[in-house]
């Protein structure tokens, strides 16, 4: 659990105007997760890295949204 000086730390880099960019780059970045050649040797091989780079999408995705949950719970308590 972060503390509360870690958490105004985040909350503060989450307001910095910079932060847009990471934003931005995390969205590129699963946009050519998602976008690149995806032919297995077989079947399983294809689904197995479809299931892998949508698992890698949604831990980008889950990273940024955890960032601002912390932010959010720390003003609600």
């Amino acid at each position: 659990m972060l503390s509360g000086i870690e958490k105004q730390q985040l909350l503060y880099l989450l307001q910095d105007p910079k932060w847009k960019t990471v934003e931005q780059f995390s969205e590129y970045l699963c946009k050519e997760i998602k976008d690149g050649i995806l032919i297995g040797s077989s079947e399983w091989e294809t689904l197995k890295d479809l299931l892998l780079r949508e698992g890698q999408i949604q831990g980008i995705k889950r990273f940024i949204n955890e960032l601002y949950k912390q932010v959010q719970e720390d003003g609600e308590s």
